[in-house]
């Protein structure tokens, strides 16, 4: 008797079963449930009816609607291409718009600058808490089922970042209108047209912000964490840092569009077009003057639920994983016997195994350096992206949003271009990990030398009353 598929009503057909495990029910209603089998079948030309694989977890698609003609994203190249323009918005949300906006945000909301550091903070804070616990479990999860929902929760922080646009009072003018207002002369007491007071009323909002930072740093423990290890497991070792190069460049280039497209639509003015700033008697040079801080994160969000969709419907593992562990070669540190442990299939899946992983982890002196060397870079790079705008915006008396497109453009061609570069050395050269270590040593020393260029400091400039007097002309 020659054994017929059984082809659930969800799913559809397929000519190639090469690659995927099926369930053969022969007439006799013994189950033949390895490829094995098949191929002893289809070599005896036993097999009636197209082979699907066994679950849903094999196709792509969502829950039980898998259609046919969605089957070609099951590949590497396509799961690239969602991943680095996830990691893409994400870099534009949260190291673009977030520092681009947040001396605009200080100003329209009455915020310290201490405060303002804390909107940024609550990323970073929210990521550190939650991407042990997400990278530790998530291993043996559903890995793009996580990366969608982390970018679904991406995309409520960045409507929720916008909300205080929405739920304030339109931006009204203080006395000093624009750059031609009165002046506060000396030795004349007019305090009450000088001071500029703020509305302490919408301090309060500072906690709106916290909290979408919070929800932008849940969101994004997953993309840099299981996504990385979901291209490890699916991918051949020899393009791995081909494809970990390309997601990186694209986060990379994230950033520098958010900074580009966020200073330009500082331009704009915050309540347009119902209120057109030019009869008001204000341009964007003015020092009153507000950009549309809440538009960028606006539109993230939509773009973070868009990215979403496709990152939902990729199965668990990617046609070809098997034969890509099959090919890779074990340059693990060993420390004694522990390896016995590490290895077992279930470990891994319990709570209690988290300890033991932990302390393989910490006796690995090459992982705990190069965390310790991503810690320091991340450090200085978080206070630089944060910070920098506002520093060239105040001393070379730039606009806000020409300040943050100069970051921009430096960004674009130093980031994307140097991580990119690194990925094509490794697999042109075919390094080794101790080559690799070798050149990220010389390469970072290289950058260390550059920063003293940060010893070259501009001149003070004149300030009547701190460092220039009064009657000086």
């Amino acid at each position: 008797m020659k054994p017929v598929a059984v082809v659930p009503e969800w799913a559809p057909c397929f000519d190639n079963i090469d690659s995927m495990k099926a369930v053969i029910v022969p007439k006799n209603d013994a189950k033949v449930e390895t490829n094995e089998e098949i191929e002893r079948s289809k070599l005896n030309g036993g097999v009636e009816n197209l082979v699907i694989p066994v679950g849903e977890d094999d196709l792509y698609g969502w829950g039980r609607f898998c259609p046919w003609w969605l089957q070609w994203l099951r590949s590497p190249k396509c799961f690239l291409f969602c991943i680095c323009w996830a990691g893409a918005i994400q870099g534009m949300i949260v190291n673009g718009f977030v520092n681009v906006v947040i001396t605009t945000v200080e100003k329209r909301f009455s915020l310290t600058s201490a405060e303002a550091g804390l909107i940024a903070s609550c990323y970073d804070v929210a990521a550190v808490l939650i991407v042990l616990p997400i990278s530790y479990f998530g291993a043996h999860a559903h890995k793009p089922q996580l990366l969608g929902m982390g970018m679904l929760l991406m995309g409520l922080g960045s409507f929720l970042f916008s909300l205080p646009h929405f739920t304030t009072e339109r931006y009204s003018l203080s006395s000093l209108t624009n750059d031609s207002a009165k002046l506060c002369l000396i030795d004349v007491n007019v305090t009450s047209s000088c001071l500029n007071k703020k509305d302490l009323s919408l301090n309060s909002y500072k906690y709106v912000f916290y909290l979408a930072q919070v929800l932008h740093g849940i969101g994004a423990a997953p993309l840099y964490t299981i996504g990385v290890a979901f291209i490890d497991d699916n991918v051949r070792p020899k393009l791995v840092s081909v494809y970990v190069a390309i997601y990186y460049t694209m986060a990379l280039v994230g950033p520098a569009i958010g900074y580009i497209f966020g200073g330009y639509l500082l331009e704009i003015y915050l309540d347009a077009p119902a209120v057109n700033p030019l009869e008001l008697g204000i341009t964007s040079a003015s020092r009153v003057w507000i950009g549309a801080w809440w538009l960028g994160f606006f539109l993230a969000g939509f773009m973070c639920v868009l990215i979403s969709i496709p990152m939902l419907g990729f199965p668990k593992v990617l046609p070809g994983a098997a034969a890509a562990q099959a090919e890779r070669v074990s340059e693990q540190h060993r420390v004694g016997n522990q390896d016995a442990e590490v290895t077992r299939a279930s470990f891994g899946k319990s709570p209690g195994d988290a300890p033991v992983a932990f302390k393989n982890l910490i006796r690995n002196p090459t992982f705990m350096f190069l965390n310790l060397a991503g810690a320091t870079e991340g450090m200085l790079l978080s206070g630089f992206a944060t910070f920098m705008p506002k520093y060239i915006e105040s001393q070379y008396m730039m606009r806000a949003g020409i300040a943050a497109i100069v970051i921009g453009v430096v960004v674009i061609p130093a980031g994307g271009l140097g991580n990119f570069l690194g990925g094509y050395f490794i697999k042109r050269f075919r390094m080794s990990f101790t080559v690799t270590v070798k050149f990220c040593f010389i390469v970072c020393s290289t950058a260390i030398a550059a920063c003293l260029i940060f010893l070259i400091q501009c001149e003070q400039m004149p300030i009547a009353g701190f460092n220039y007097p009064y009657n000086s002309r």
